[in-house]
């Protein structure tokens, strides 16, 4: 015989003893008669009778501060589905009004969509719509919501979705509506050229009320399996057997995802860079800090190899081996087999955890059209270029900086730049170093003029889409200029090697980058 327990245990109340405030549920109405909690009570001024730490205690109920009241049935019945609620009454101490505030929520199906409508106490209704559809990749996702008053709709927002990465749905346009019934949008981008794998957006682009575009932000993410892992057995179902789960798809490697590694913005033409920012990851090894105890030994670099040592037969000693077989004979020992001592030594770090994500170098952010200064930690100098390109650091136009006199040692002296902000920062090898980072330049304007993406870019270089990111960012100092003109080369782009005297105004000579043209 079985039988079902009646009594529910619920809680009675939470009491803080440093401010003697917590929450009574002990009132004949603080409970449904199915356990939901109905009425949350805030008060102050509570007592607990200081119980040991191994009984409950009694708590006091002390004074209501405020409460919210959710008008769950109070008597029981046969539903379909659980018991909800349409009401909450608020109440507080010292409220002046006439009655409580009450605030009413209410959904309603309509058919493939879901209504959720919340009506504040002074009359404003939030409105949201979602999918309804069961049998939808989009089920359960927002479509819109507003807020209106007396009618007037004071704002709104509505979402278009499609299917993304694994099947699962991404948001393509937004679009917001103010008071006055201007809209504006929002468009998304998700371009695997540019590291996208899990939904990750790569250029989202907002326009004005007119549908004129206001500004891109592009963003671009690494795309490495260190830090990305891969998933093993895609589409394969998992099966369980003997009380166990077998098969199915499986990640192998890291869970680190959409790290960014370049975020740009752009004016409303769509060409004008106003800022770009660069990110590196795991740039550095991690410092050793002993005394830290209870750590994983995988993931601390410093962390000594581990010897293991056994005892072993020796190998050359008959009485471990045995005698060969005939026709070929031995001379038996004195019947003891004698072990080696052997040592060896497995290292416990797991170099695969060295890459964590984390941000190891400043990121480098610049403007188009507007000065940037290079700080030279060498000579205490701040470097002025004026007007510069952000990769190459060459000047677009003149400017007139006014030197200063330093007043204390820790104070930068300000002055103009030569144009190679390489040899301003004092490289040896500074034209070199500008050279490389002007075929840069002109790799990331072929790209873009043909309106490659990356990989297709990665294709034509025939290198890895990851090696055309780090190139059209300025990253070249492993390529010689060989390779970076063969570059060019392969994206329909001549260059013309000239070769002639050494001015006389120089005390030696000079190599030098010339773009004819950025977009011929």
């Amino acid at each position: 015989m079985s039988w079902r327990q009646n009594t529910i245990p619920v809680i009675r109340a939470i009491y803080y003893p440093g401010t003697a405030t917590g929450y009574w549920f002990e009132d004949g109405d603080s409970y449904s008669p199915y356990g939901m909690i109905r009425k949350v009570s805030e008060r102050r001024g509570m007592t607990f009778d200081g119980a040991p730490w191994d009984q409950q205690g009694n708590i006091g109920a002390g004074v209501m501060s405020r409460e919210m009241t959710y008008n769950y049935p109070q008597s029981g019945g046969s539903y379909s589905d659980m018991p909800t609620y349409t009401q909450m009454t608020e109440d507080w101490a010292g409220r002046v009004t006439d009655a409580a505030p009450v605030t009413s929520f209410s959904v309603v199906p309509n058919g493939g969509t879901l209504t959720t409508t919340i009506t504040r106490p002074d009359g404003a209704q939030l409105a949201q719509v979602t999918d309804n559809n069961q049998s939808s990749a989009t089920y359960g996702m927002l479509l819109e919501d507003s807020l209106t008053r007396d009618g007037a709709v004071l704002s709104g927002s509505k979402a278009f979705w499609q299917i993304g990465d694994y099947n699962s749905p991404r948001p393509w346009r937004t679009e917001a509506t103010d008071e006055r019934g201007r809209m504006t949008a929002t468009t998304y981008n998700y371009d695997p050229g540019y590291g996208s794998r899990y939904n990750s957006v790569i250029d989202a682009r907002a326009y004005g009320y007119s549908g004129e575009l206001l500004r891109r932000t592009h963003t671009e993410y690494l795309s490495d399996g260190n830090y990305n892992g891969s998933l093993q057995n895609s589409g394969t179902l998992w099966w369980k057997q003997g009380g166990g789960l077998y098969g199915g798809p499986i990640w192998s490697g890291s869970h680190i995802f959409n790290l960014v590694t370049l975020t740009e913005m752009y004016a409303g033409d769509d060409a004008t860079r106003l800022s770009r920012t660069e990110y590196q990851y795991d740039g550095y090894g991690l410092m050793d800090n002993p005394g830290i105890v209870q750590y994983n030994s995988w993931y601390n670099p410093h962390t000594p190899d581990q010897v293991v040592c056994e005892d072993v037969p020796d190998p050359t000693d008959v009485d471990c081996t045995g005698c060969p077989p005939p026709p070929r004979e031995c001379q038996i020992g004195d019947g003891i087999c004698n072990y080696n001592r052997v040592c060896n030594s497995y290292q416990q770090y797991d170099s695969r955890t060295l890459y964590r994500g984390n941000v190891t170098q400043d990121p480098v952010t610049g403007r188009d059209g507007f000065d940037n200064l290079a700080y030279s930690a060498v000579n205490n100098r701040i470097i002025s270029p004026g007007l510069m390109n952000m990769k190459t650091g060459l000047k677009k136009s003149k400017k007139t900086v006014r030197k200063t006199t330093r007043k204390k040692s820790s104070e930068p002296i300000v002055e103009m730049g030569s144009g190679n902000i390489w040899t301003d920062l004092g490289f040896p090898d500074a034209e070199e170093r500008q050279a490389k980072a002007l075929l840069s330049d002109a790799i990331e304007e072929a790209i873009k003029h043909r309106r490659l993406t990356q990989t297709q870019a990665a294709v034509i270089l025939r290198v890895d889409q990851s090696k055309v990111s780090k190139i059209v960012r300025g990253r070249v100092s492993h390529y010689s200029l060989d390779r970076l003109i063969r570059f060019l080369n392969a994206l329909d782009r001549d260059v013309d090697i000239v070769i002639r005297p050494k001015a006389k105004s120089r005390k030696k000579a000079a190599l030098k980058v010339i773009a004819a043209s950025r977009v011929a």
